[in-house]
């Protein structure tokens, strides 16, 4: 039995904050297959990853988030303002010790959305967009209509992102369930429809409650890309 096997969950736990500086990626031989304990190990590191706010992604691609991080050209074109380019695949940026400063998503340009992890704030960016461009704001954050929904959680990976004034728009692509979280106006309702050429594939509604996270999920494969959809919203007791 590997004692790295065996460790894995103690390493991540310990080394999780205040931020995450190296990858975890399990990797086992074939013969764990032959051990009873070594098998129970492994499915429940692989329940944890599953069950984690993780988005599961190829090795390969990994590799090309770490080049893309030495690639980056990061430019400050305002007192809280800075303009990411030729970034490759590193679609995260994060922000450390800031305080209660959250993004100006329509402000932005090419930014999905953020979430806190610890004192950091994680800023997620759309690879469609090659020079994108991210504004802190002290304020908080107003979401008044679907155009300003803001990505909080995601368990696929999401680009190309269409904001209209009734509707939003992405392409989504990964493994297992594809599992959303969206900042909307607290109360508000929309349709949710996922489609691959054209063909729809499952649709259903969602509603946000109070704290305004529009939740759902996609029950349908991504390993190859699909369209998502969110339109038809309003507002509850609104017509």
């Amino acid at each position: 039995l590997s004692a790295d096997l065996f460790s894995l969950g103690d390493t991540l736990s310990r080394s999780e904050l205040p931020r995450r500086l190296k990858p975890a990626n399990i990797n086992f031989h074939m013969r764990v297959g032959r051990e009873h304990a070594a098998m129970s190990i492994l499915r429940r590191h692989l329940m944890a990853a599953r069950s984690s706010p993780l988005i599961p992604i190829p090795a390969s691609l990994y590799a090309d988030i770490a080049q893309g991080f030495f690639a980056a050209e990061i430019v400050e074109i305002g007192e809280t303002a800075w303009r990411i380019a030729s970034r490759g695949q590193m679609q995260t940026v994060r922000f450390d010790d800031i305080g209660s400063r959250t993004v100006d998503v329509q402000g932005s340009r090419g930014v999905l959305g953020y979430s806190r992890h610890g004192p950091a704030l994680y800023v997620a960016l759309d690879e469609a967009v090659h020079a994108a461009v991210i504004r802190l704001t002290d304020g908080p954050a107003v979401v008044s209509r679907i155009a300003d929904a803001e990505l909080s959680e995601s368990r696929w990976r999401v680009r190309n992102l269409v904001r209209e004034s009734s509707r939003i728009a992405f392409e989504a692509e990964g493994y297992g369930p594809g599992e959303f979280d969206w900042r909307v106006r607290a109360g508000t309702t929309c349709q949710v429809t996922a489609k691959r050429d054209n063909a729809e594939l499952w649709t259903d509604s969602a509603q946000a409650g109070e704290s305004g996270y529009l939740r759902f999920t996609v029950p349908v494969s991504a390993v190859v890309p699909m369209t998502i959809e969110i339109d038809a919203c309003r507002r509850r007791g609104k017509a």
